[in-house]
């Protein structure tokens, strides 16, 4: 039988509104949590396949995990008023 190893929390269904507020989440709070427990000089590989709103809450949430982070973001947009998902270009943020 398959198990996964990889833990696929729930993330925010809300966008951030402001730079001072996260939308915080489950998926957001695991983030944290694994860039805390990474030891020195290591990284936290985040793959971003929609809008990077765990990402951000996290980092607003503890700022102190940005230099931890490299994040893959596959580039979609979701609006969540509209359920409208747009394609973009792929980029690597680290």
């Amino acid at each position: 039988m398959w198990k996964s190893t990889i833990p696929l929390p729930l993330g925010s269904n809300v966008p951030i509104i402001n730079s001072t507020e996260s939308a915080s989440s489950p998926a957001s709070r695991l983030i944290i949590h694994m860039a805390h427990k990474l030891p020195a000089g290591q990284k936290l590989n985040v793959v971003v396949l929609g809008s990077c709103t765990n990402v951000a809450s996290a980092i607003l949430e503890d700022p102190s995990i940005v230099q931890k982070l490299k994040v893959h973001y596959l580039g979609f947009w979701h609006n969540v008023e509209t359920a409208i998902v747009k394609r973009q270009k792929s980029y690597m943020f680290y």
